[in-house]
């Protein structure tokens, strides 16, 4: 599987999630990130608004050691001064269940190459998902007239979808659909269960 690619579908999931980048990091050519994989090198910040940082590390060794993962996000945790960063790991292979535990004690996102190859947004059949904010959580659940968020239908917070765009358990997702006999758009709205 290509590192390259899977730098590409990168760069996209940190813009989709409203960060910006240096342009320099959409400049490089497959082979600079070869070589910058071959020596544990491959690394992205972005940034939103003037205190939120997301960094993105690629591990790429073919068997990484979980106390190296730990002291690699603690490193990055304190060198950053900004008040919310977000840590994303990406690794060569599936990492294993001790490593997928750093997600929950971090609240890090772990992902493998393989996983970042395509785009899950770009696919025709992926209707395009919105995270709703907490204000109008209310006004949803009032128009359909439920108490309780866990009434909607259930997405799954290990969904691919739910995963790029990093949505979290307790979270109403909008889906946007179109209806094949009309022109109108349908929405749809889903409750991130864990």
């Amino acid at each position: 599987m290509s590192v390259f690619k899977s730098w590409q579908v990168i760069l996209e999931l940190i813009h989709d999630r409203g960060y910006t980048y240096e342009a320099a990091y959409s400049k490089l050519t497959k082979s600079d990130i070869q070589v910058m994989a071959s020596t544990n090198n491959l690394n992205l910040i972005g940034k939103r608004g003037v205190n939120e940082v997301v960094y993105v590390s690629y591990l790429l060794d073919e068997k990484v050691r979980l106390q190296y993962a730990k002291d690699l996000i603690e490193t990055i945790y304190a060198s950053s001064d900004t008040l919310r960063i977000r840590i994303i790991l990406v690794f060569n292979m599936k990492p294993n269940p001790s490593i997928k535990k750093l997600e929950k004690l971090y609240n890090i996102q772990v992902f493998w190459k393989t996983e970042l190859q395509i785009n899950p947004t770009k696919h025709m059949l992926v209707p395009q998902h919105t995270l709703i904010k907490k204000e109008d959580q209310r006004a949803i659940m009032a128009n359909y007239n439920i108490l309780l968020k866990s009434q909607l239908p259930a997405i799954k917070e290990n969904d691919i979808i739910c995963r790029y765009y990093n949505f979290k358990k307790g979270d109403i997702i909008k889906i946007k659909g179109t209806c094949r006999n009309k022109d109108a758009d349908i929405y749809k709205y889903r409750y991130v269960a864990g």
